[in-house]
C-alpha cells in the first residue's frame, strides 16, 4: 500500500517537471549561430575591427614614412644638393640607401627600423615608390616654367594607390610657345653652322604662324636694326638679306635676330652670310 502511494507521488512529480523541448533547443542554436556570425563580421569583416585597425596602422605608417622622407630631403637641401637638377636629389637618396634602384623606398634604412608596411615590391604591392609626375601648364607658376614633381606613392597589395604628397619638386623650362627658325640655305664651315636666307616663326606643332612687323637685329650687343620690317616680310617669311645690305656685318660673329608676337620677343642666334654666287 505504501509502495503504490510512493509510485503515484513520483509520477505526479514527473508530470510537474518542465523540460526543454527539441524545438526550443533548435531555435536557441540558430540564435547563437546568428549572434556568432554578427560577432565574426564585426571583428574580421570588410569593415570589421581588425580591418579598421589595419587601415589605421597603414595610415599612421604612411604619415611616418612621408614625414621622415621630408626630413631627409630638407637636410639635403640645407647642404650642397641642387634640387634644380633633374637627378641629383633622387641620386643622393639612392646613394645613401634610402631609395632602391627601382625607385622603391627602403623603409628599414629610411626609418631605422622595420615596419608593417613597405615590405613588398612593385609587382606585389605593399611598397612605397617615388614617382615622377609633371604638372600641367595650367598649374605651373609661369608660362615658361613648369614643375616636375616627385611624389611618394604607397601601393597596396591590390595595386590601388595613395598619393602621400610631393617628395620634392624640380623646376624645368618648358618649350616656348613659338620659335624663330631659319627656313633654308645652311651649311657647316669650320665647325660653324652658317645660315642665310629667310626665317619663319613656328608654333609647337611646327606650323608657320604670323608675327609682328617689328624686327631687331644685333651683333656684339650693338643694335643695327630695330623697326618696321614690313617690306622684308612676305607670306609670313622674313627675308633678312635686304636688311643686311644696309649695314657692314662681321660674318665671323654671331648675329641675333628677334621678332615679336603678341608683344613677346622670340630670338635666334647664329652665323649669317650671303648666298654663294
Amino acid at each position: 500500500m505504501k509502495l503504490n502511494t510512493k509510485v503515484k507521488k513520483f509520477e505526479e512529480m514527473k508530470k510537474n517537471v518542465k523540460g526543454i523541448t527539441l524545438v526550443a533547443l533548435v531555435v536557441t542554436i540558430i540564435v547563437l549561430l546568428i549572434l556568432a556570425g554578427v560577432a565574426i563580421n564585426l571583428t574580421i569583416g570588410n569593415n570589421g575591427i581588425f580591418r579598421r585597425a589595419q587601415a589605421a596602422v597603414i595610415v599612421n605608417e604612411n604619415a611616418s614614412v612621408y614625414e621622415q622622407l621630408q626630413f631627409v630631403i630638407a637636410d639635403y637641401q640645407m647642404g650642397d644638393i641642387d634640387n634644380n637638377t633633374n637627378t641629383d636629389m633622387l641620386a643622393k637618396l639612392k646613394e645613401d640607401g634610402y631609395v632602391n634602384n627601382d625607385d622603391t623606398v627602403n623603409v628599414e634604412n629610411l626609418m631605422g627600423r622595420s615596419m608593417q608596411t613597405g615590405n613588398g615590391s612593385i609587382e606585389d604591392g605593399d611598397v612605397y615608390v617615388i614617382e615622377q609626375r609633371q604638372r600641367t601648364a595650367s598649374s605651373a607658376t609661369s608660362d615658361t616654367n613648369s614643375s616636375m614633381d616627385y611624389y611618394l606613392i604607397y601601393y597596396y597589395e591590390d595595386k590601388t594607390e595613395t598619393n602621400l604628397g610631393i617628395a620634392f619638386e624640380i623646376e624645368v623650362e618648358e618649350e616656348p610657345m613659338y620659335r624663330l627658325q631659319p627656313t633654308e640655305f645652311f651649311y657647316e664651315e669650320d665647325g660653324k653652322i652658317i645660315y642665310y636666307g629667310s626665317f619663319n616663326m613656328l608654333d609647337r606643332n611646327d606650323n608657320i604662324v604670323e608675327f609682328e612687323n617689328r624686327v631687331v637685329i644685333k651683333q656684339n650687343d650693338i643694335t643695327y636694326f630695330d623697326g618696321d620690317a614690313t617690306e622684308y616680310i612676305k607670306n609670313n617669311t622674313l627675308y633678312v638679306l635686304g636688311i643686311f645690305d644696309k649695314f657692314h656685318w662681321n660674318l665671323n660673329e654671331i648675329i641675333e635676330v628677334t621678332v615679336y608676337k603678341d608683344g613677346v620677343s622670340y630670338s635666334w642666334n647664329g652665323y649669317i652670310t650671303w648666298p654663294a654666287v
